[in-house]
């Protein structure tokens, strides 16, 4: 197996048509793009591409959903927390600008046995102090 240290992941950056994916602090982030509509389809683009990218590692992830966005289905809302989507993912957060939504939405998650961490915040620092907990000092790559 060949181990990197999360710090030679630093200068990881990409673009596709549906977010900005950048590697920082141990943590793979994914900004949507703004003025996107976000169905199932925009998000397993998405989930799809953030899977070929990390390359096998497990990362704790965060998904910022932007304020502006034109509609966020509830299927691709389900989606980036189903199992599929959760592969490759220590945990996951996303962040989204509705209160009441994310505590619903963590209050119903709460009463569920999860194999990953996945959670909601309306705070990007929330998020990124709670993926910290999720961070190892060595990323494994399989051989």
């Amino acid at each position: 197996m060949h181990n990197l240290r999360p710090e030679e992941l630093d200068d990881f950056k990409s673009e596709t048509p549906q977010a900005f994916f950048r590697y920082s602090d141990g943590i793979l982030v994914v900004e949507l793009k703004p003025e996107l509509i976000i169905d199932l389809r925009t998000i397993r683009r998405m989930e799809r591409f953030r899977k070929e990218m990390s390359m096998g590692f497990e990362l704790p992830v965060l998904i910022v959903i932007p304020k502006d966005h034109l509609l966020l289905d509830k299927e691709a809302f389900q989606y980036l927390g189903s199992k599929e989507a959760m592969d490759g993912c220590v945990a996951k957060a996303i962040v989204i600008k509705a209160p009441l939504r994310v505590i619903l939405k963590n209050f119903s998650l709460a009463f569920l046995k999860a194999d990953k961490p996945f959670r909601l915040f309306v705070s990007r620092s929330e998020a990124k102090m709670w993926l910290f907990d999720h961070i190892t000092e060595e990323i494994i790559l399989p051989d």
